[in-house]
């Protein structure tokens, strides 16, 4: 289990809530949840619980191909519209990382926009 420390967005923010830039401030989430709807970037997973990966963890793990391990999946799962789920996959780490996320947090509120980004590369 993780928490996260992730960037929240402030006044500065583009027109869909997602700043552009690193400003905002710093804060600690306990849930997926509350960083999503924090509208969350920049996130770092902090284990909190736990120390043997599920099979699902493992399966995202094998599918990012190296390109990410567990805890930085589990942090960029916290993040709202950054990485694969701007809904671009411009280059052969960024596909493997949003066909590891689509196994890791296949409840993010943005999945769709990934899983369209894998299916126009794939087309």
């Amino acid at each position: 289990m993780f928490a996260f420390r992730c960037r929240t967005t402030t006044s500065r923010s583009t027109t869909d809530g997602v700043p552009d830039d690193d400003s905002g401030d710093v804060t600690l989430f306990t849930t997926y949840a509350a960083a999503w709807e924090a509208r969350s970037r920049s996130c770092t997973a902090v284990r909190i619980a736990g120390s043997v990966p599920s099979d699902q963890q493992r399966a995202a793990v094998a599918a990012a191909g190296g390109a990410l391990g567990l805890r930085a999946l589990a942090g960029r799962c916290a993040e709202v519209g950054t990485g694969p789920f701007d809904g671009r996959v411009a280059s052969r780490h960024a596909l493997l990382e949003a066909r590891a996320v689509v196994l890791y947090c296949p409840g993010h509120p943005q999945i769709a926009r990934v899983r369209a980004a894998i299916a126009a590369v794939e087309d």
